[in-house]
């Protein structure tokens, strides 16, 4: 749990080689307008490379990441991000982006 909350806090999750060997990763999350992650961006490569570039690449990762939860529309004011996205949630589209589709306000199957 002490590793998700740094996790969060951090913005971005490391993968120093332990999938797999010689090769580390730092990922971002994207949110949906309501908060909650939908998906993740991640870059990778040679660990001799990437190590001295994380700082570097963790920004670049929780940019961009934070660029395409953008697209995804501005936050649902009437729904609160879930517990796991606080501190996920990025900045916001303009008013007029509505990427919903027609069949997300109907009830049923």
């Amino acid at each position: 749990m002490r590793h998700l909350a740094d996790i969060r806090a951090r913005g971005v999750a490391f993968d120093h080689a332990e999938n797999e060997p010689g090769i580390t990763c730092v990922a971002a999350p994207i949110v949906d307008h309501t908060g909650a992650i939908v998906a993740a961006l991640y870059i990778s490569g040679p660990t001799e490379r990437m190590t001295p570039r994380l700082p570097a690449l963790a920004e670049r990762a929780r940019s961009a990441g934070a660029a395409i939860s953008a697209r995804l529309g501005p936050p649902d004011a009437s729904s609160a991000p879930p517990p796991a996205a606080k501190g996920a949630q990025v900045g916001t589209a303009p008013a007029s982006t509505d990427r919903r589709t027609p069949e997300a306000g109907r009830e049923g199957p």
